[in-house]
């Protein structure tokens, strides 16, 4: 049985949405059909300034409203200043391209709707929004139905979209993974991000409302204009909640763990561009993939070459890797942050710092131990993978014993490195 907003409270459109269409795997169409569950709903949009739902002329858009997750939560907080035909002539728009869950939302809401049932990224409207609120598809799905690479998904192409469809001081609340807060040459979204009002972000706290899913979410609240104040901050780091607030700036990276003292630690560190860094590299020379018909796992007289593939995995090339001769220290990009000597050469899968001698690789290998160091890299594991430009933006040091002031941390902060690494 079916309910409706015409016959029905809340609190029992509540329990159909999370116990009854939510778990209704006849309206899944694809994998990245993962409804959001109305506590986590409820959440996001207690952010929103109370004094949004007030203004007159407002319009709200879902664009991949499922059965009207979001817009169910919504239109009961627009109910307290607009009159139900108000909402739903004019302030609320959906979109979505599965058509069973459309059908399912025009039963709930029993009225007239402004819907479009097209692909969002080719949605064409002459219409601005005041607020578009989603969790968008993930995965970018092949001809044959499978997944793209995680490298090519739909999380930039929906920010992108939305941006352009917002009115000037409009607001963005999404929930994703947190790959676009990500450290890599080809994220230029996270600039563009920063640059603007960020009012919100909450980093996986939300793993509790999809704990079967393997992805780590983020939850944020974007207003379209240039940043004018401090970012509220909210979180989970090592099973323990946290909150509080850090300066907006424009950033290549947002961290898995934030708070100002963060941000002060990475001023004086990897954010600072004056200072030198260690030459951390990478090398496809002997990709273990494309160059597969040189390389063996096992050693022999044609196969004698050693190369690093990951701290576990050595293979053995038929030619010499170019960098095949003297000391690196190597790192760890595949599993946690591991530091190790030795003099060969590698595969793509790992980075490395070319040495004169062994007593040199030794010794920064003793330095890049320190917590310091552990505690960068590991607030901002993306996707279970150390980041190679953070690596690359490691700030250079010869004594393990000086590194804290060299770069003035300060005992507060070497209190939370030490407390949190």
């Amino acid at each position: 049985m079916s309910l409706s907003i015409i016959d029905s409270e809340y609190s029992e459109l509540k329990k159909y949405y999370d116990n009854v269409l939510n778990k209704d795997k006849q309206l899944v169409e694809t994998s990245n059909d993962e409804p959001t569950p109305l506590d986590c709903v409820e959440e996001m949009i207690h952010k929103i300034p109370e004094n949004f739902w007030k203004n007159k002329n407002i319009k709200i858009l879902d664009p991949c409203c499922g059965c009207g997750n979001f817009p169910i939560v919504i239109y009961f907080k627009l109910l307290q200043h607009h009159t139900k035909d108000v909402i739903l002539k004019d302030i609320l728009y959906f979109n979505d391209v599965n058509t069973n869950r459309l059908n399912k939302l025009k039963e709930v809401f029993q009225h007239e709707l402004n819907i479009y049932n097209q692909d969002f990224l080719s949605l064409s409207t002459s219409h601005r929004f005041d607020l578009i609120v989603a969790n968008p598809p993930y995965a970018k799905l092949l001809t044959n139905g499978k997944r793209a690479s995680k490298n090519h998904n739909l999380i930039g192409a929906f920010i992108q979209k939305s941006l352009q469809l917002l009115n000037e001081h409009g607001y963005l609340l999404y929930i994703t993974p947190d790959n676009w807060m990500s450290f890599a040459d080809r994220n230029t979204l996270i600039q563009q991000l920063t640059q603007l009002q960020i009012h919100h972000i909450n980093i996986h706290t939300a793993k509790k409302y999809f704990k079967k899913i393997g992805s780590s979410f983020v939850w944020y609240l974007i207003e379209k204009t240039p940043f004018y104040k401090n970012i509220e901050i909210e979180g989970i780091w090592k099973n323990q909640l946290y909150k509080d607030s850090v300066k907006s700036e424009q950033r290549n990276y947002i961290p898995l763990y934030y708070n100002h003292t963060i941000q002060s630690i990475l001023s004086k560190t990897i954010d600072n561009t004056n200072l030198r860094k260690f030459k951390v590299e990478t090398s496809s020379y002997l990709h273990k993939y494309t160059k597969k018909e040189y390389i063996s796992n096992k050693e022999c007289n044609i196969y004698k070459y050693k190369l690093i593939h990951t701290p576990t995995q050595i293979v053995w090339s038929s030619k010499p890797h170019k960098y095949q001769n003297g000391y690196k220290v190597f790192i760890s990009t595949t599993s946690y942050y591991e530091t190790f000597v030795d003099h060969c050469g590698m595969t793509q899968s790992i980075v490395f710092i070319q040495c004169n001698n062994e007593e040199e690789a030794k010794n920064i290998q003793k330095v890049l131990n320190h917590p310091l160091y552990k505690f960068i890299n590991n607030i901002c594991r993306y996707g279970n993978f150390n980041n190679i430009r953070i690596l690359q933006n490691f700030p250079y040091c010869i004594e393990y014993e000086n590194v804290y002031k060299q770069f003035d941390i300060t005992q507060e902060e070497i209190k939370l490195i030490e407390e949190h690494m």
